[in-house]
């Protein structure tokens, strides 16, 4: 075993000096070298180590020694096979599952045991082969079986020969291009049962490859002499592998195509100064970073605004705002251009009462115009210049509504008895002559009709309630000579005429208009504006 110890040390001495000479030749430029030496090339591994057997075995720990032939089938995986011897020790455990019973260590008394094992094995290397440190992992599947002296009888023999899986990790440490040292840690469970042992090996591997050294990334400096792995295709490098860079942008020469750049600045991937927002003036010159494309930029990189709306030149679409006005946002259809969310025509930001009701007529401040003073602003008054003080409706006109088509009844316009009005009758009566002094040009017809009855009293009847209505228009300031007064009587009925409630909807009053035109109205004097008050939003 000793002379086993002695002569990995010595191959490894040996070994050292040599390749340690051929690694300082620097290779010629094979960057069109292929990677066929990476793969059907032989590593011999002799190793020696500590060998610890699961308990229950009942075997002490030993030191095993063997040999691994393995070949490279991919640049990060390693197809290995291993053969391993270790010597005895002996066996007294009564419990070992080695014998096929208890009793048989009292009968053959101490036997001294070996084992022999024999693996198939894959390595795993995260990173390609061709660096001085290599990490692995270790997997594979093998055969363990024992010896024993003297040896057991068939009727004795417990399990001695056994199926096992293989796993651990491992680290190769080149110490030339040919020598390496190998480290591992492994376990070896058994198929049969659950048993684990345990092996820490210490090896020294020969590559048995003479082939072109690797250059992995190609800069003309082998992997093995080559400090800097991973240098980027056409950099130009020094004698170690590492690439030269002048002016310190992290780009090096070869790359670079700006090789002049100033220090600090920030480059990109071509060692080019960096304009991130594209405003043409460099990151390191560039004191407003993060302009907007397509921005008017001065020489410091930041973004002109001639008018003063938020908006860069450049991007504002309606450069020369009014100053103060609000202006649609970058992203809109018309960036820079006049904000106007209630469509009057005054800009927000200048526009005093932002909620005018769409249609409305608004004066320079932006708040709607009521010329008449009915409640009513101007571009929504369906009837515009109406006369102060009188009653409206919502549409600014008259609560009777003569310019609508066909005849209208009178609401609430109801007699008692004969000719005498419920009490306040009069007033609704009023609210159409108040409609006959706006649409001041009309001739209307009052249409009297009763409930049943005699037909000539009812008639008769009809003829002096007509004539009470128009002495009510009269009175309220409408010429005579506009107003025509029909007795209609108990004709057409609305209703059939049998309860109380049907024969009020028979007796009833109903205007008719004869000729006029609509659009004349009487002049009224001009209503002083209120000062402006900001429309409720509803």
């Amino acid at each position: 075993m000793r002379r086993l110890v002695r002569s990995l040390v010595a191959a490894a001495l040996l070994a050292a000096p040599l390749g340690l000479g051929a690694g300082a030749v620097r290779a010629a430029d094979t960057s069109g070298a292929d990677e066929s030496w990476l793969r059907n090339d032989a590593v011999v591994t002799l190793f020696y180590g500590t060998y610890r057997y699961d308990r229950s075995y009942g075997v002490p720990s030993a030191d095993p020694y063997g040999l691994r032939i393995g070949t490279r089938i991919t640049p990060t995986l390693t197809l290995e096979a291993s053969f391993q011897r270790a010597p005895g020790g002996d066996l007294t455990d009564r419990g070992s599952t080695l014998f096929s019973g208890p009793s048989i260590a009292s009968n053959t008394g101490p036997l001294s045991v070996r084992s022999e094992s024999l693996q198939a094995r894959l390595l795993i290397e995260p990173r390609q082969h061709g660096r001085r440190f290599s990490p692995y992992m270790v997997t594979g599947f093998g055969r363990l079986r024992f010896y024993s002296d003297p040896a057991l009888q068939e009727g004795q023999r417990g399990s001695l020969s056994q199926g096992t899986v293989i796993f651990g990790a491992g680290l190769r440490q080149f110490l030339t291009r040919y020598v390496a040292l190998r480290f591992e840690y492994t376990g070896e469970s058994s198929f049969e049962q659950i048993q684990i042992n345990q092996q820490a090996t210490f090896g020294v591997a020969f590559e048995l490859n003479h082939r072109e050294p690797p250059d992995s990334d190609r800069d003309g400096v082998i992997d093995f002499s080559d400090r800097c792995a991973g240098t980027p295709p056409g950099a130009l490098v020094d004698a170690s592998g590492c690439p030269y860079d002048l002016d310190n942008d992290g780009v090096p020469e070869g790359l670079d195509l700006c090789p002049r750049t100033p220090a600090g600045w920030k480059v990109d991937a071509s060692g080019c100064p960096t304009d991130e927002d594209g405003d043409k003036v460099v990151d390191a010159l560039d004191t407003c970073p993060g302009t907007i494309p397509g921005s008017t930029v001065d020489a410091h990189g930041c973004p002109s605004d001639e008018d003063g709306d938020g908006i860069p030149d450049g991007l504002d679409r309606c450069p020369g705002t009014v100053h103060g006005a609000q202006v649609d946002a970058l992203g809109t259809e018309t960036p820079g251009c006049t904000h106007d969310p209630d469509g009057d025509g005054v800009p927000a930001g200048l526009d005093k009462c932002p909620r005018t009701p769409a249609g409305a007529v608004v004066d320079a401040s932006g708040c709607p115009i009521d010329s008449d003073g009915d409640g009513v602003y101007d571009g929504l008054d369906a009837c515009p210049g109406s006369i102060p003080g009188l009653l409206h409706d919502k549409d600014g006109c008259p609560r009777v509504r003569l310019d609508r088509d066909g005849p209208q009844i009178l609401e609430n316009v109801v007699f008692l008895k004969g000719v005498e009005l419920y009490p306040g009758a009069d007033a609704w009566a009023g609210l159409a002559a108040e409609a006959l002094l706006y649409w001041s040009d009309l001739r209307i017809e009052i249409d009297v009709y009763t409930d049943a009855g005699p037909a000539a009293a009812q008639r008769s009847l009809a003829r002096k309630r007509a004539e009470a209505i128009k002495a009510i228009f009269v009175a309220r300031g409408v010429a005579a000579d506009r107003i025509d007064a029909v007795g209609k009587g108990a004709v057409d009925f609305i209703a059939a005429d049998d309860t109380p409630e049907e024969k009020a909807k028979n007796n009833r009053v109903v205007l008719r208009r004869i000729s006029g035109d609509l659009s004349v109205h009487p002049v009224a004097a001009p209503v002083q504006s209120p000062a402006p008050i900001e429309p409720s939003p509803n």
